[in-house]
């Protein structure tokens, strides 16, 4: 391969790592804007109270699991919807990653919220795979602090959730999420940028090399 097609190679690899890198972020002012009823909190849902799929253009999709309403304390924030039909500011968020803009399965690198104003260790995040299986968790720091999980390029995050195992009364008032890939696109890992960025300098003296010749 000559230099100048490999390096194309190589900056488009970058470039597509770098589409990625960007954060996507929507608060519960957000899904009042889309049109959702506001339901009280500890009090019975709505009608068109609940979140659903309204959230897809920023990369969630809150159909996925139980039900999550939107509520104003202030200000508005998500909350769980209990069995019973409740807003009861106890039961878990939880959502799916999506592509942006469509009901596809996302994955990303990079989860953070924030929730209300729960004593610190009485909420979890939580990150699945997308065979369900527990990636990582994290608790509650300082009120108003966010919940953050990073795996730093690592694309396996489909599914979160937002617990209160501490049993303290919160809401989701903003969900950040690094851009969503769809599932079935191989992102490379970084260690293979490293490797990359090597080859294109072991190339480069190569080709300086023959030059001088």
């Amino acid at each position: 391969m000559k230099l100048s097609s490999f390096l194309t190679v190589a900056l488009a690899l970058a470039s597509a790592a770098a589409v990625n890198a960007q954060i996507v972020t929507h608060t519960g002012g957000t899904v009042a804007a889309q049109g959702v009823a506001v339901t009280p909190a500890f009090d019975t849902l709505v009608a068109g109270g609940v979140v659903g799929t309204s959230l897809i253009g920023y990369g969630v999709d809150y159909s996925f699991g139980g039900t999550e309403a939107l509520f104003n304390d202030p200000p508005y924030a998500i909350g769980g919807v209990s069995n019973s039909g409740t807003v009861d500011l106890l039961t878990g968020v939880d959502g799916r990653i999506v592509v942006l803009d469509s009901l596809a399965q996302g994955l990303t690198d990079y989860v953070s919220v924030i929730a209300g104003f729960a004593d610190p260790g009485t909420l979890r995040l939580s990150a699945y795979d997308s065979a369900h299986n527990l990636i990582a968790s994290v608790f509650s720091g300082e009120d108003l602090d966010p919940i953050t999980i990073d795996l730093h390029g690592v694309f396996d995050i489909a599914y979160f959730s937002v617990t209160t195992p501490g049993q303290d009364t919160f809401g989701v008032r903003s969900v950040s999420i690094n851009t969503p890939i769809a599932a079935n696109v191989p992102v490379p890992e970084p260690s293979t940028y490293a490797l990359l960025g090597s080859l294109v300098l072991g190339v480069a003296v190569w080709a300086r090399r023959r030059a001088v010749r």
